[in-house]
């Protein structure tokens, strides 16, 4: 009888390569080559780096996609991807991957909008800027910054959320 060859990568990657926190990370095997025609399989181990015992330890479920919850700013991430193919007696593997290390930086917050009041302004109104939907992943604190601009020029002198009458 003819016996199952089991497949063999030529790498594997994370995506994103600069992830920051909030980021899913994604596993994606490369080269993938099977004798045999069949389908791929892999397995995924991934690790997260311990600088204070010196060694790569265990994370998250054995998934392509690793959830950002398993991960912090500042963690240093890799990823071994080993194809196999399943057999009667379990999985024919062939030999794993070992990704570069990724490291998630601090992500950015998020503003899902900022209205201008009144919204039909006449030359005696202030003009408020109303931020909302603020949101920082990392839970970092959020200092709002104001630049107003009127007709194409920006007013340097005015960095606060309220323009006030005769500059508009």
């Amino acid at each position: 009888s003819v016996g199952n060859e089991p497949p063999e990568i030529t790498g594997c990657v994370i995506s994103p390569p600069t992830p920051e926190s909030g980021d899913a990370l994604t596993a994606v095997a490369l080269g993938w080559d099977d004798p045999d025609g069949d389908p791929e399989e892999y397995d995924y181990a991934w690790e997260a780096y311990d600088a204070s015992l010196g060694a790569w330890l265990p994370v998250g479920p054995n998934v392509s996609v690793l959830p950002a919850s398993y991960t912090n700013i500042g963690d240093e991430i890799r990823v071994e991807c080993t194809p196999f193919n399943t057999v009667p007696t379990g999985k024919d593997a062939g030999s794993p991957a070992l990704s570069a290390s990724v490291t998630i930086g601090n992500s950015l917050p998020t503003m899902s909008s900022c209205d201008i009041n009144p919204q039909n302004p006449t030359a005696a109104d202030d003009l408020v800027a109303t931020p909302s939907g603020i949101f920082d992943y990392d839970g970092d604190t959020v200092t709002l910054v104001y630049q107003w601009e009127v007709n194409g020029v920006v007013l340097a002198s005015e960095t606060s959320d309220t323009l006030p009458v005769g500059n508009h």
